[in-house]
């Protein structure tokens, strides 16, 4: 059984989500089967259409992927702040929208301030993750 370490992640089960801080989880067969009752609810899998079948194992594949994916991330991203390389800064330009009479709206440039970023896939507490600021360098106000 491995003991699976995040300083804060999100464990979704039945449509609620519950933010953990600091704990130890150890996914054991149990997890694994409440995981896949509730994937068989939702596509009601009892008939003999293997069409269902492959895409529920499809759907909790991606699942599965997507949490190993998360939390390997999420311990990359705590070895990088051990090693004083986790963050990054990227510069965005700030937009004033102002609305006019007669329906009209004027823009005016503020400026431009650097942001600070997490150099990970997924968003970190506080910080979003740098590939998509450099891709939305634009904020409105």
């Amino acid at each position: 059984m491995a003991c699976l370490v995040a300083d804060s992640w999100l464990l979704i089960e039945r449509a609620s989500i519950v933010t953990s801080q600091r704990r130890c989880y150890s996914i054991t067969a149990s997890h694994i089967n409440r995981v896949w009752r509730i994937a068989a609810k939702a596509f009601a899998v009892g008939s003999s259409d293997s069409l269902k079948r492959f895409v529920q194992v499809g759907v909790l594949g991606l699942l599965v992927l997507t949490l190993i994916l998360f939390l390997g991330d999420a311990a990359y991203y705590r070895v990088r702040i051990s090693r004083g390389t986790a963050y990054r800064m990227v510069e965005v330009n700030q937009f004033l929208l102002t609305p006019l009479k007669g329906q009209k709206d004027e823009y005016d440039v503020v400026g431009s301030i650097k942001v600070t970023c997490s150099r990970t896939i997924f968003p970190q507490p506080g910080y979003p993750a740098c590939w998509w600021q450099a891709r939305h360098t634009a904020q409105w106000q």
